[in-house]
């Protein structure tokens, strides 16, 4: 016999990922300068918006090195445009690996930034479906929250 299928919506899962507190260390990720300084920049605001955890600090590692690879090598071919076209031996000119290279690293950051709210869709999103919880309003939201509420009156 069969078993009956459940119907309904699917329970939540119980596992709670507890946001990080403090911007953790990039240590024992073989990170280069740019990919650190980007650590630098961006993990004090994903701590800040709730959506850094443990468990997500190696794929936050990935995309620091994938913006610094995309930033390095968009640097070298605008510093040098001639690298952006290869010759071959029989005189035909095609697209330098360089330009692969460097698209396929940007590609890959576009994937990424979403698992992190770094895109405005993705962080409506994650708010949405209770991924994050929201920060607290800033001063010009609370300004605009009193000033159309009184005009409301």
């Amino acid at each position: 016999m069969n078993q009956p299928t459940k119907r309904g919506r699917k329970p939540k899962p119980q596992v709670k990922l507890e946001p990080l507190t403090e911007v953790p260390s990039f240590d024992g990720f073989g990170l280069n300068d740019v990919a650190k300084e980007y650590w630098n920049a961006m993990a004090p605001q994903l701590i800040a918006a709730n959506i850094l955890t443990q468990l997500h600090i190696a794929t936050f590692a990935e995309l620091c090195r994938y913006y610094a690879e995309h930033r390095q090598l968009a640097e070298l071919l605008s510093n040098d445009p001639d690298k952006a076209i290869s010759t071959t031996a029989n005189g035909y000119s095609s697209e330098s690996p360089y330009v692969r290279m460097r698209d396929k690293a940007f590609i890959t950051v576009q994937r990424l930034w979403p698992k992190f709210g770094l895109h405005p869709e993705s962080l409506a999103k994650m708010r949405k479906h209770g991924g994050i919880s929201a920060t607290p309003k800033s001063k010009l939201e609370t300004f605009g929250a009193k000033k159309y509420q009184d005009d409301d009156e």
